[in-house]
Parts: C-alpha cells; structure tokens; sequence
C-alpha cells in the first residue's frame, strides 16, 4: 500500500483497515481535509474523495466554582480554570425530585 502524506503529517498519520488516525494532534490542526483513495488494482477505477472538518479542541481544568446564597438568589463564581479560551454558561435545570 502506497500512501503519500505530506511533510507536517509525517510520523503523525496511520493507515490501514480502511481508517486513518491524525495522532499528536495540535489546535492549529483543526480545518477542512481531504482523503483521496487511489485504487490501482483490479483495472481502473476513478479516485475517490472524502473531505471532512476536523475540530480539536485543548483540555480544560476542572472550574473551581463557588456559590453564595443571596436570600432567594445563588451567586456562581468561576476561578481558575486552565486554557487558552475558555468560556462557561449557567442553566436553571429542572428539581431532582
């Protein structure tokens, strides 16, 4: 099997058994791909083409979150969390029992 990768995935892509895996993967790795299967044996048969959008995403830390009761109000602090663009949203969820 013959596979032409290009130089910034050297040593990074694996194929076989109809998969490829992208391994060490970096944030700047995200965006659009193609995957072009060439098969040569058996006669001709044309390219075939799969494109696909790759999204990586960093670790997170675990929130440290606070809370302080306010009467009939619950204050929610957020403090350190780890990454570079972390954002975090609040949702009233329904009572358990």
């Amino acid at each position: 099997m013959f596979s032409e990768v290009r130089e910034q995935y050297k040593g990074r892509i694996s194929i076989g058994n109809n998969s490829v895996w992208l391994n060490k993967l970096h944030l700047s790795d995200s965006g659009l791909y193609q995957v072009k299967i060439d098969r040569r044996s058996g006669g001709f048969k044309p390219p075939e083409y799969t494109d696909f959008h790759l999204q990586v995403f960093e670790p997170v830390s675990k929130p440290n979150i606070t809370t302080e009761n306010l009467g009939d109000n619950v204050s929610l602090s957020c403090f350190s969390s780890q990454g570079s663009e972390v954002t975090y949203s609040w949702e009233t969820l329904p009572p358990l029992w």
